[in-house]
C-alpha cells in the first residue's frame, strides 16, 4: 500500500522539458491551438505499461476513422466558496461542439449516473457560461430502453454528448453493453466531442472503477482501452489508483484532480485546469511509477512520453478565461 504521493513520485528530471517561446499565453489559448494540429482517431489502444521516458519497438494499433473527435475526460467539481462552480472546462467544451456543428449544434447531457437526474434538468448537469442552443437531456434506469434506436436518436444527432457525475453502478447498470455506449463511440468517430465528468470519467476506460477503497472493479465504457481512471484524486485517492494498477499488469492508471481535463484527440492528450493529472504505470518488477502533469502539459498515449510545460510559463488561475488568444 502506497502512503502517500511523494514516496512514488517521479523526480523532476525525468521529465523532458521542451523548448519553448518566451511569450506567455493562456492555458485555453495554448490548447485552441494544439487541438488544430493533434493526431486524430478514436478508441484508445494504449501501450503496455512502461517508463514515460522508456521508448517502444513498435507503436500499437489506433482504431478509429480519420475524423477529428475529442474526449473531455473530467476529474469533476469542487463548489467554490460563493455556491457556484468554475465553467472553463464546460465553455471549452461548448466550444469544442460548436466548432463541429456550429452554434445550433445539439448537444445531450446524459445524468443517469445520479441520483437526481429524474429531477432536474439538463443545465443542472452542464453549466457553461453560455447556455448552449440546443441542450437536451436524455435518461432512463431501463436497459430495454437503452437499447432502442428511438431513445438512442438523440445521441445520433448530436455534436456533442455530456456525461454528468453521480454514481458509477447507476451508469453501468442502465447502459453497460448496450446500443447508447454503442452511440457515443460513434459521436467521436464521426467528428462530435463527449464529455465525462467525475463517475463519468471512470467509465471512460475499458476496465472502469465503480467505488469503495479498495476499489470495486466493472466494465466501463472502453473508449480508452488499456487505461482505468480516477477522478477527485484531490480528495486522497491516488492509493486507490495505484493498487488497481499494480493489480493489472500492463493497465495505465490515470488521475484527474478536481477541475481538471485530459482533453484526448487521437493519440495525444493535454492537460487543461487548476490541478493536477497523474499516470501511474507498473513496471515488471518494479515499485509503480508516477508522473505528474498540470495544465499545459501533453502525453503522447502511444509512448507515454511527456511534455511538460515550464512553470514560469504557466498561467495564473485567473488567466484561464474563455476568449483568451
Amino acid at each position: 500500500m502506497v502512503e502517500t504521493e511523494n514516496m512514488t513520485t517521479l523526480p523532476s528530471e525525468a521529465r523532458k522539458l521542451p523548448e519553448y517561446s518566451a511569450q506567455r499565453e493562456s492555458s485555453l489559448g495554448r490548447l485552441r491551438r494544439s487541438i488544430r494540429s493533434l493526431v486524430v482517431g478514436v478508441s484508445l489502444l494504449l501501450p503496455q505499461a512502461v517508463h514515460a521516458d522508456e521508448p517502444r519497438a513498435s507503436p500499437p494499433v489506433v482504431s478509429g476513422d480519420k475524423k477529428m473527435g475529442t474526449l473531455v475526460i473530467v476529474g469533476g467539481s469542487n463548489r467554490l466558496p460563493d455556491g457556484s462552480y468554475r465553467t472553463e472546462i464546460e465553455d471549452l467544451f461548448l466550444e469544442l461542439v460548436e466548432r463541429v456543428g456550429g452554434e445550433q449544434a445539439d448537444i445531450v447531457v446524459m445524468p443517469t449516473a445520479s441520483t437526481t437526474a429524474e429531477n432536474e434538468d439538463a443545465d443542472h448537469f452542464f453549466r457553461p457560461k453560455k447556455r448552449p442552443a440546443s441542450l437536451k437531456k436524455l435518461h432512463t434506469r431501463s436497459r430495454d430502453m437503452a437499447n432502442t434506436s428511438t431513445f438512442t436518436e438523440p445521441i445520433r444527432k448530436a455534436a456533442g454528448v455530456w456525461v454528468a457525475g453521480g454514481k458509477q453502478p447507476l451508469w453501468v447498470a442502465a447502459y453497460s453493453g448496450t446500443l447508447v455506449e454503442q452511440e457515443l463511440h460513434d459521436v467521436v468517430r464521426r467528428g462530435g466531442a463527449v464529455g465525462l465528468t467525475s463517475a463519468g470519467a471512470a467509465l471512460v476506460g475499458e476496465n472502469a472503477i465503480l467505488g469503495g477503497n479498495p476499489a470495486e472493479m466493472g466494465v466501463g465504457i472502453g473508449m480508452v482501452r488499456g487505461g482505468v481512471f480516477d477522478m477527485h484524486l484531490d480528495r486522497g485517492r491516488l492509493p486507490r489508483l495505484l493498487d488497481v494498477v499494480k493489480s493489472r499488469p500492463g493497465c495505465v492508471g490515470f488521475g484527474l484532480d478536481a477541475d481538471t481535463a485530459f482533453i484526448v484527440q487521437g493519440t495525444r492528450g493535454r492537460v487543461f485546469g487548476i490541478g493536477n493529472m497523474r499516470i501511474c504505470v507498473q513496471p515488471s518488477g518494479e515499485e509503480p511509477s508516477i508522473q505528474v502533469l498540470s495544465d499545459g502539459d501533453v502525453v503522447d498515449l502511444h509512448t507515454l512520453k511527456v511534455t511538460i510545460v515550464p512553470n514560469e510559463e504557466r498561467p495564473a488561475s485567473a488567466d484561464v478565461t474563455v476568449g483568451a488568444p
